[in-house]
């Protein structure tokens, strides 16, 4: 039999409190923690910028499936940063905006930093999401007079 627990939101607020509320090492730790992975986002975004940037039309076609598998790779990448920007999130929201010990309000400034870099991770994803729409779409058509990449002229 399932049973209902009321609480008043001053009770709700004060169970909140406890569930967050850690030591200033507690914080640092996890200021620390949280800087590691804003670090290995930031380099997940660079990586796919540079592929991003450099892959032309023709790497598309030659190798599709590697592309296709990089989208859902960032899917993945996505939904893992999302969940810890939310994480961290309700960890800041749970402070005091006045009264936050110094660590959380770095960690708000890092939790800031790590929504734009999801952002930016979207914006990745759907200019790939793109490409690989636009190449399937120009590899479907076949023109008349085709010049064959990577074919030697013979003389």
């Amino acid at each position: 039999m399932k049973k209902t627990i009321i609480l008043t939101e001053s009770q709700l607020k004060m169970l909140q409190e406890q569930e967050w509320e850690m030591s200033s090492v507690d914080n640092a730790k996890l200021v620390e923690k949280a800087q590691k992975e804003l670090a290995i986002i930031h380099k997940s975004f660079d990586s796919h910028y540079n592929m991003i940037v450099s892959v032309t039309m023709s790497d598309i076609i030659n190798d599709m499936r590697q592309y296709t598998n990089t989208l859902e790779n960032l899917d993945t990448i996505i939904e893992s940063v999302e969940k810890k920007y939310n994480y961290y999130f309700d960890i800041v929201e749970s402070h005091d905006l006045f009264d936050r010990p110094n660590e959380i309000s770095t960690l708000s400034d890092l939790t800031f930093d790590m929504y734009a870099a999801l952002e930016d991770l979207k914006d990745i994803k759907y200019v790939l999401d793109d490409m690989l729409d636009l190449t399937r779409k120009l590899s479907d058509k076949k023109p008349k007079n085709v010049i064959k990449l990577n074919e030697n002229k013979k003389k």
